[in-house]
């Protein structure tokens, strides 16, 4: 099996203002398998095709991913940032899927790597 060390970020907001809530992003490194790798090419609005794919990834867990998995907003694959469109609790694990490039629409940034070696 294909292991993986990779970049999942996770939304945080945070108050600019009164009212006034901003999403970052924290990012965290976590380790573990690669569980199938799809990709395929799907007719856009652009001239181009673009690549979606079905990807899925296993990580153990640790209770800030655990406390968090619905703020997840992209793993770092290959270079590119890809839109997590899933997230799957099954202690101590977390199952992940992927499906397009990740469309940066935040401020900011805070790097944060975790203490999780994973496997």
């Amino acid at each position: 099996m294909t292991k993986f060390s990779e970049l999942i970020g996770f939304a945080k907001f945070v108050r600019t203002a009164p009212g006034v809530d901003i999403e970052t992003i924290e990012e965290r490194r976590y380790s573990g398998d690669v569980l199938q790798v799809i990709g395929k090419w799907r007719e856009g609005e652009n001239a181009n095709s673009n690549l979606t794919t079905q990807n899925r990834f296993s990580f153990i867990s640790d209770p800030y991913a655990e406390e968090n998995y619905a703020r997840m907003r992209y793993l770092t694959w290959m270079g590119e940032k890809w839109k997590i469109t899933s997230a799957e609790v099954k202690r101590p694990r977390i199952i992940i899927a992927i499906g397009e490039v990740y469309n940066e629409q935040t401020i900011g940034t805070t790097d944060t790597p975790g203490n999780n070696d994973g496997e």
